[in-house]
């Protein structure tokens, strides 16, 4: 039983410590989109929001984000689906249900003016 602790306890060190740069990459991937974006940069900023949601990062908060990048570059249906996707994942979110439902409330879209977080918390 001794020596499956000796293994045990590096094998599950080496886990955290992938997983917890795995989160700080996907982190500062985010950050970076958020950059772009406030850069006026639009359609770079969906780009790092898509490729972060490729490599399986999910969240209302990038899709929300992923969206307001789309629309700001006149991506309309992209924006719509992004918004949607981020929709599943929060319902109840009203900037979402604004960004999503209808083609009056997407041309007054409640737009992102501050990066919403990983967690979905408006900043």
């Amino acid at each position: 039983m001794r020596s499956a602790g000796k293994v045990l306890l590096p094998l599950l060190l080496l886990m955290a410590w992938v997983l917890g740069s795995h989160a700080e990459s996907a982190s500062s991937a985010f950050d970076s989109a958020n950059q772009l974006f406030e850069q006026g940069r639009f359609t770079e900023a969906a780009a790092a929001f898509g490729k972060l949601a490729q490599s399986g990062q999910t969240s209302e908060a990038l899709y929300f984000n992923l969206g307001n990048a789309w629309f700001k570059a006149n991506q309309l249906g992209r924006a719509i689906a992004a918004f949607k996707q981020a929709e599943r994942i929060a319902p109840r979110d009203p900037d979402l249900r604004a960004n999503s439902s209808s083609p009056a409330s997407r041309s007054r879209a409640r737009l992102w003016h501050g990066a919403r977080g990983i967690a979905g918390s408006a900043g």
